[in-house]
């Protein structure tokens, strides 16, 4: 795992998209189809996702979120 556990994601409002692709239960990056928020706002970083009820947080360039970190808690971020 290349992130820092001690990077907390930045919460953005209103940013919702779908996968461009779908996501294997071994993949470590995704691409998501919208880059930007409502605002048009680049949404770059240190991310926190939620796929189909799973927690993920991962960097986030563009629209690929890479060095996925899988199965998250909501609560504490890391198990």
């Amino acid at each position: 795992m290349s992130l820092p556990l001690s990077a907390i994601p930045i919460p953005v409002a209103s940013y919702e998209t779908t996968l461009a692709a779908d996501l294997t239960a071994a993949a470590t990056s995704l691409t998501v189809v919208d880059a930007t928020d409502d605002a048009g706002n680049a949404i770059t970083g240190v991310v926190g996702l939620t796929v189909d009820g799973e927690f993920l947080v991962g960097s986030k360039s563009g629209a690929t979120v890479s060095s996925l970190l899988r199965g998250v808690d909501p609560q504490d971020g890391v198990t």
